[in-house]
């Protein structure tokens, strides 16, 4: 083997890289977090917490379901590479 060769996971089509799976997942999430951020009330509110912990509470279940999105996509992208 000389030392020009590409490893074997090189040699495959390169797909664009906004069509990998954790470059969509890290976008959403910080989209996700863009609006929470951004939109930051100072005063209280239910519960004396800020909406934003609200927000972010409310957002959690969105983040879980993400991750499971993706370990389910990189599962079939490795079953359909091998």
């Amino acid at each position: 083997m000389s030392s020009t060769a590409e490893p074997a996971e090189h040699t495959a089509r390169r797909r664009p890289i906004w069509t990998e799976p954790g470059i969509i997942l890290l976008t959403v999430l910080l989209v996700m977090s863009a609006v929470i951020f951004t939109w930051w009330p100072k005063e209280p509110h239910p519960g004396g917490i800020a909406l934003v912990g609200w927000l972010m509470f409310a957002t959690m279940p969105v983040s879980i379901a993400l991750t499971g999105i993706y370990v389910i996509w990189m599962e079939r992208r490795e079953k359909a590479r091998a």
